[in-house]
C-alpha cells in the first residue's frame, strides 16, 4: 500500500516538472514574439542626377519624309536600234558627255557617206555653172566692144545678155541645190550622232535596263543616272506649323542606316499652297551629301528649327517620368531625399527638354533610377554629365 502510494506521489511530481518546463518555455517565447523588432540600416538606392540650367533652345517641328536624288535623269534612245556597246554599269560614276550606248550605226554611217557624195555632186555642178556664167560675161563684153565700134548687131548684143541672165541663175539654182545637199549631211550626221547616248550630267548609274545586243525602243528608257551630290526629302507641314516655314531654315536629318548620326539641311523650297484635302503643305529640304552616306528611299526623320533662340531652362529628357502630367524627381535636403514634382515642358531639343515651370536653375533631377525610387526615400547622388543644348555641338554629321 505505501509503495503504491509513493508511485503515485512521484508521477505527479513529475507532471509538475514538465508542466513548469513548459510553461517557462512559452513564456519566454511569448515575450521574444511581442518583443519590438531591432531597427535595420536603411539601403539607400543609387542615383544619377543632372542639375537643370539655362540653355538656348528654339522650337522644333518634327516630321517625317524619302529621300531622293536632287537630279535623276532616264537615257533614252530617240530612234530605235540594236545596243551594239554598252560601256557603264550599275553603280560606276560617269561624267557630264561620258558615252554611255552605242547603238548600231552601221546604216547610218552609209547614209552619212551618201549625202556628202550628193554634197560633192552639186559642188562640182555649181563649180561648172559658174564656168558658164564667166564665160557669157565674157560674151557680152565683146559683144559691147562690137556694137560701139559698128561691127556688132544689136541682136547678137541681146542674145549675149540672155545668156548671161540665164547663166546667173543657174548657178542660184546650183546654189540651192548645195545648200539642201549640206543640210541633208548634217542631217545624217546629227542621226548618226543620236545613235551614241551620253551623260547630261555628272553623276553615278542607278540602273541598267538593257544589254549589249538587245534591240532599243524610241523612247525607253535604257541608263538611269543620279546626283547624289546632294540629296533632297519633301516633308508635308500641318496648317498649324506652316506660318513658321521659310526658304534657308535649317534641318536636322536623321536616318536609320547611321544611327547617332545627324545630317544638316536647308528648306529650299515652300509651297505657296495647301492641300485641300490634307491642309498640309510641302516643304522641300535639300541635304549635302559629299560622302555619298545618304542613299535615295532612305527613311528620313526631319528636325525643323522653327522660331528663334531663346533662354530657357532645360533638363535632360530622361528625366521625366511616365504619366499624364509631366513630373520629375528633385533631389532636395540633407541627407538627400527624392521629392517628386510636377512640371510644366516646352519645346524638346533632342536629348533636352524645356521646363516652363516647376523648377529653379540648379535644381537637381533624376535621369538614372527615377523610375525605382519613392517619394521621400533617401538616395545615395552620383552627378551626371551637365547637359548641353544640341546647338552647341555642332550642326554638322556628330
Amino acid at each position: 500500500m505505501l509503495r503504491a502510494l509513493s508511485r503515485l506521489i512521484l508521477g505527479l511530481v513529475a507532471i509538475a516538472a514538465c508542466f513548469g518546463a513548459w510553461y517557462v518555455t512559452y513564456r519566454d517565447a511569448q515575450a521574444k514574439a511581442t518583443a519590438a523588432p531591432k531597427p535595420k540600416p536603411s539601403e539607400l538606392l543609387a542615383v544619377e542626377v543632372a542639375t537643370a540650367q539655362l540653355s538656348p533652345v528654339s522650337d522644333r517641328i518634327e516630321l517625317v519624309g524619302s529621300l531622293s536624288p536632287l537630279t535623276m535623269v532616264d537615257i533614252r534612245p530617240k530612234v530605235g536600234g540594236y545596243v551594239r556597246s554598252l560601256k557603264v554599269d550599275l553603280g560606276d560614276p560617269v561624267a557630264a558627255g561620258a558615252l554611255l550606248v552605242q547603238l548600231d550605226d552601221e546604216s547610218q554611217r552609209e547614209a552619212v557617206t551618201l549625202a556628202q557624195a550628193a554634197l560633192d555632186v552639186t559642188q562640182a555642178q555649181l563649180e561648172a555653172q559658174v564656168t558658164d556664167r564667166d564665160l557669157a560675161q565674157k560674151t557680152l563684153d565683146r559683144q559691147l566692144g562690137l556694137v560701139k565700134s559698128g561691127a556688132g548687131t544689136s541682136q547678137q548684143l541681146e542674145q549675149a545678155e540672155a545668156a548671161l541672165l540665164i547663166a546667173n541663175a543657174r548657178i542660184k539654182l546650183e546654189q540651192a541645190k548645195v545648200s539642201q545637199a549640206q543640210a541633208e549631211l548634217l542631217r545624217s550626221k546629227l542621226a548618226l550622232e543620236e545613235l551614241k547616248l551620253v551623260s547630261p550630267i555628272q553623276g553615278v548609274i542607278a540602273a541598267r535596263m538593257v544589254d549589249e545586243g538587245n534591240l532599243a525602243a524610241p523612247d525607253s528608257p535604257l541608263i538611269r543616272i543620279v546626283d547624289l551630290s546632294t540629296v533632297r526629302t519633301t516633308v508635308h507641314v500641318i496648317e498649324k506649323d506652316y506660318r513658321l516655314m521659310r526658304v534657308d531654315l535649317v534641318a536636322d536629318v536623321r536616318v536609320d542606316a547611321y544611327p547617332g548620326t545627324k545630317f544638316q539641311g536647308k528648306v529650299t523650297r515652300v509651297a505657296p499652297v495647301l492641300d485641300a484635302v490634307t491642309r498640309t503643305g510641302d516643304v522641300r529640304i535639300d541635304i549635302p551629301n559629299a560622302d555619298s552616306l545618304l542613299k535615295p528611299g532612305m527613311y528620313a526623320r526631319v528636325s525643323l528649327r522653327a522660331g528663334t533662340e531663346r533662354e530657357s531652362l532645360v533638363i535632360p529628357v530622361s528625366a521625366l517620368l511616365e504619366g499624364q502630367r509631366p513630373a520629375v524627381y528633385v533631389v532636395k535636403g540633407t541627407p538627400p531625399k527624392a521629392e517628386r514634382r510636377s512640371i510644366e515642358v516646352g519645346a524638346t531639343d533632342e536629348d533636352l527638354i524645356e521646363v516652363t515651370s516647376g523648377l529653379a536653375a540648379a535644381d537637381q533631377v533624376i535621369t538614372l533610377g527615377n523610375r525605382l525610387v519613392l517619394p521621400g526615400q533617401q538616395v545615395a547622388v552620383i552627378e551626371a554629365r551637365e547637359p548641353h543644348s544640341s546647338e552647341s555641338k555642332g550642326a554638322a554629321a556628330e
